[in-house]
């Protein structure tokens, strides 16, 4: 039996300028409860008639949020193309996962998600390949990750993940993963020793931090901020914008700009959802969420120095490492390249490294 979960609310936001005049007063949406019958296909409809996807993320409904701002652009662009014809309505926060990002996985695989926003750090656990998009410093510029993204490497991944009951129509970027903590700056590798870290579930990020001294701890992102407020954990690695848009500078005052790894995001589909939907629909809802996550991106890349500035203002003590500071970190990590190369494919490393210009 396939069961469609709904709830709702109504949200608003403001968006990238580049996009305002084809999205302004088109982000206000009204969900409704219902469950599909047994029997039905997960999406009824033929081509002109109506059609509603149920988008599920992980992160809040906040005005600086990437993952929200990709949502509602997603949505306006498809509202303004179709008028109104085809909806996509938003469900922020976990709330048809009860914030588990791993049964969001499973129950998108199923069918019973609709379609959804992931990192490929939280794909990890259906694809060991995609552990080397977050292999330390593997992508470590802005530009490399533009030439994932566009590139052959992105398209490749995305080929990974339609093997496995999903279908990607879009990538955008999570940024670089920054450190932060409660209790000491960290400026070393010594000053990580002891320090429990929050890391999601992929175990290359894991070994990662134990290789650089500290104590890596799997929590998910529903419970992060609890899990700091308490000292379960002592810190996070985030992108800075997520210390922002979860107000994490509120438990914690030390952060790091250390461009450790790289997270892409993928717009995707149940594969059981996307095939009942007509070609034309299919292609229009791709090239809209192309859109919007080309629009995410510039929206988190242009940001980040606000951003930074707004952690500061609430009390959050920011250093930033130089080349020269950031070395001493990359030694201590070379051993996880080695440890993940029979599950991710030495071939893979390589053509990852080429394209980083290493």
């Amino acid at each position: 039996m396939w069961v469609r979960i709904k709830g709702g609310n109504t949200m608003h936001t403001h968006v990238h300028r580049a996009l305002a005049a084809v999205i302004a007063g088109a982000l206000a949406i009204i969900l409704a409860r219902g469950i599909a019958a047994e029997g039905q296909s997960p999406v009824s409809t033929t081509r002109g008639q109506s059609l509603t996807l149920d988008l599920s993320y992980q992160a809040v409904p906040s005005d600086n949020d990437p993952w929200h701002h990709l949502a509602l652009t997603w949505q306006a662009l498809v509202r303004q193309k179709t008028g109104g014809r085809i909806q996509i309505r938003l469900y922020p926060g976990g709330q048809l996962s009860g914030g588990n990002q791993q049964k969001e996985i499973e129950l998108l695989q199923n069918g019973s998600i609709q379609a959804a926003i992931f990192p490929s750090s939280t794909l990890t656990v259906i694809d060991p390949r995609l552990q080397v998009v977050g292999l330390p410093w593997i992508v470590p510029t802005p530009d490399a990750a533009t030439r994932v993204i566009e590139g052959p490497l992105g398209q490749q991944t995305a080929d990974w993940l339609r093997a496995k009951g999903m279908e990607p129509i879009a990538l955008g970027s999570n940024g670089f993963r920054q450190l932060a903590n409660r209790k000491r700056a960290v400026l070393a590798p010594g000053d990580l020793e002891g320090l429990k870290i929050r890391v999601p579930g992929s175990q290359v990020l894991v070994d990662t931090w134990k290789a650089l001294g500290a104590e890596p701890t799997v929590v998910n992102f529903a419970e992060l901020y609890t899990a700091l407020q308490q000292g379960a954990v002592d810190g996070e690695e985030l992108p800075f914008v997520y210390k922002l848009s979860t107000k994490f500078y509120e438990v914690e005052k030390y952060a790091t700009r250390i461009n450790y790894s790289f997270d892409l995001i993928y717009v995707v589909v149940s594969k059981k959802v996307w095939d009942s939907v007509p070609a034309a629909d299919q292609e229009l809802l791709r090239s809209t969420a192309v859109l919007a996550a080309k629009e995410e991106r510039a929206f988190l890349d242009n940001g980040e120095t606000r951003v930074v500035n707004e952690l500061q203002s609430h009390g959050m003590q920011v250093t930033i490492l130089t080349l020269a500071q950031i070395k001493p970190f990359q030694a201590k990590v070379r051993p996880v390249y080695d440890e993940f190369a029979p599950a991710i494919g030495k071939n893979i490393i390589r053509q990852w490294l080429k394209s980083s210009g290493r």
